[in-house]
C-alpha cells in the first residue's frame, strides 16, 4: 500500500466546549502531538467576538476576526492545553484541536485555508481550495450547540479523522482528502446528527491545505515506491521510475503518454478515448488494461513479463509490442534458428488471434498467426531467415479481450555456423 504525507495524528483532536460563565478557554493539545507537528485550531464563542491566541506562535488563518475562526501554529515543546481568550465577557464556546504530520519524517507546511459559517442551519457546505502543490486538504466541521445526541455526519468522499458530539459535548466533524496540486478540492457537506435532523445552529467549517516537504510529486502525495498518476491531460511521466510498483490511470481523452521504468512493477489502466499510449520497461513485469477504443498502444520490453487486458464494450483494439533486437557482431550477419513465443490467446475466455512479425535488417516478416486457446510456448522455426536480427520481433493484433505475452525467445547463429545464441524477451 501507499504511504501518502502529511497525514493527521490518530486519535482525534482535542476538543472543548461550555454554555457560558467564563472568558477564556483551555484548549487540549490532541493526542500523540510530537514536536514538528503542524496544529491547527478551530472555534466559536458566544456573539461572535475576536478570538486571541495565546501568544505570537499563533497564526490567525484566513484574516477572520469574528464568529467561527481558525489558527495554526508548529509545536515545540508543547504543554497540555492552550488558553485562549476574547473581550473579557463569559460567553459561551467551543474549541477544537488537531494535529498533522509527515509519515516520512519531513515537515508540513501550511498552504491555504478558508473558512465560512452559517448562522443557522442543520448542515454546513465546505468551501473550495487548490493546493500550491501535491497535499492533504482537511476539513473541519464545528456546530455550535452543547446539546446535540451525536457528532455531525461524516460527508462521503472524506476519511474522518475526528467525531464529537453527544449531550453534553460540543459538536465536530473532520475529514481529509489528498489532492493533486493545481486541482481543487471540492465542497462537502455535514449534516445535523441523525438523532436530530431538524434543528438549525450555528455552523463553521474551515477546509486547510497542508504540504509536506516530502512528497513524491506524483499525485497524491506519496512518500513511498508505489506511485499512481491520474492525469487530466496529456503528460509524459517523470522517466525513469527504479524499483517503483506505478500504476498510470488517465482519465477520458488523454492524447499522450509515455513512461520508462527499470525493475518496475507497472499498472496501466487507460479510459475510453484514450490514445497513444507508450511504457518502455526493462526486466519489469508490466499489466495493461484499457477500456476498447482506445488506440495506438505500444510496448517495448526487455526480460518482462507482459499481460494486457481490454475491457467491454467489445469493440477491437489495435495492440502492438515490439521486442529489443539482439546484435552478436554489427559487421556479420546471423542465421535464425528458432522463435520461442510464450502466449495466452484465451484468458478472458474470447480466443484472440496474434500476429507475429520477424524484422531483419529493417525488412519485416510475417510468420503463422497465433490462435492458442492457452498458456503454451510455440516454437516456430526460422532456419531460412538470414541477417541481423537488430530489431527482434513484434507481435500485432486487433484484439476483442485479454491476452497474455511471457516469453520471446530468438535463437539466432552466425551465418555459416551450426552453433547458436538466445535472447529471451
Amino acid at each position: 500500500m501507499p504511504t501518502y504525507d502529511p497525514a493527521i495524528r490518530a486519535g482525534g483532536g482535542g476538543s472543548v466546549g461550555s454554555t457560558g460563565g467564563q472568558s477564556s478557554a483551555s484548549v487540549p493539545k490532541p493526542p500523540n502531538t510530537a514536536d514538528n507537528d503542524l496544529i491547527i485550531v478551530t472555534a466559536n464563542v458566544g456573539g461572535g467576538v475576536q478570538i486571541n491566541a495565546p501568544d505570537g506562535t499563533w497564526t490567525r488563518i484566513d484574516g477572520i476576526v469574528s464568529g467561527f475562526q481558525a489558527f495554526w501554529k508548529r509545536a515545540s515543546g508543547e504543554p497540555a492545553s492552550w488558553t485562549f481568550a476574547w473581550d473579557g465577557v463569559n460567553r459561551a464556546y467551543t474549541f477544537n484541536s488537531l494535529a498533522a504530520y509527515s509519515q516520512g519524517g519531513g515537515t508540513v507546511n501550511f498552504d491555504v485555508g478558508v473558512t465560512s459559517q452559517l448562522n443557522s442551519a442543520n448542515s454546513k457546505t465546505s468551501d473550495a481550495v487548490t493546493p500550491s502543490a501535491n497535499a492533504l486538504v482537511l476539513i473541519s466541521y464545528l456546530e455550535f450547540v452543547i446539546s446535540e445526541p451525536g457528532p455531525p455526519t461524516n460527508p462521503g468522499g472524506l476519511t474522518s479523522v475526528q467525531a464529537v458530539g453527544g449531550f453534553g459535548f460540543p459538536s465536530f466533524r473532520a475529514g481529509y482528502l489528498y489532492i493533486a496540486s493545481g486541482f481543487g478540492s471540492g465542497t462537502f457537506t455535514a449534516n445535523n446528527n441523525a438523532g436530530d435532523p431538524g434543528s438549525n445552529w450555528f455552523w463553521g467549517s474551515g477546509t486547510f491545505s497542508l504540504i509536506s516537504s516530502i512528497v513524491n510529486p506524483a499525485s497524491p502525495p506519496l512518500i513511498d515506491d508505489e506511485v499512481v498518476f491520474a492525469p487530466a491531460t496529456s503528460r509524459t511521466f517523470l522517466p525513469p521510475l527504479i524499483d517503483d510498483e506505478v500504476v498510470f490511470a488517465p482519465t477520458t481523452g488523454i492524447g499522450a503518454m509515455h513512461t520508462t521504468t527499470e525493475n518496475a512493477e507497472v499498472a496501466l489502466q487507460a479510459t475510453s478515448g484514450s490514445t497513444r499510449l507508450r511504457v518502455t520497461t526493462e526486466n519489469a513485469e508490466l499489466a495493461i488494461q484499457h477500456l476498447l477504443s482506445a488506440t495506438n498502444l505500444r510496448i517495448t520490453q526487455m526480460t518482462a513479463e507482459i499481460a494486457l487486458q481490454a475491457l467491454p464494450p467489445v469493440s477491437p483494439v489495435d495492440f502492438e509490442i515490439q521486442t529489443p533486437g539482439i546484435i552478436l557482431d554489427s559487421a556479420q550477419q546471423e542465421t535464425g534458428n528458432r522463435l520461442l513465443l510464450g502466449v495466452n490467446c484465451n484468458i478472458s475466455g474470447v480466443p484472440q488471434i496474434l500476429t507475429p512479425i520477424l524484422i531483419i535488417d529493417g525488412v519485416e516478416y510475417t510468420l503463422p498467426r497465433i490462435t492458442s486457446m492457452s498458456r503454451v510456448i510455440i516454437d516456430m522455426p526460422i532456419h531460412g531467415f538470414h541477417g541481423r536480427f537488430w530489431e527482434g520481433v513484434r507481435l500485432t493484433g486487433r484484439l476483442t479481450g485479454r491476452v497474455e505475452v511471457f516469453l520471446v525467445d530468438i535463437q539466432v547463429g552466425p551465418r555459416g555456423s551450426g552453433s547458436g545464441r538466445s535472447h529471451a524477451a
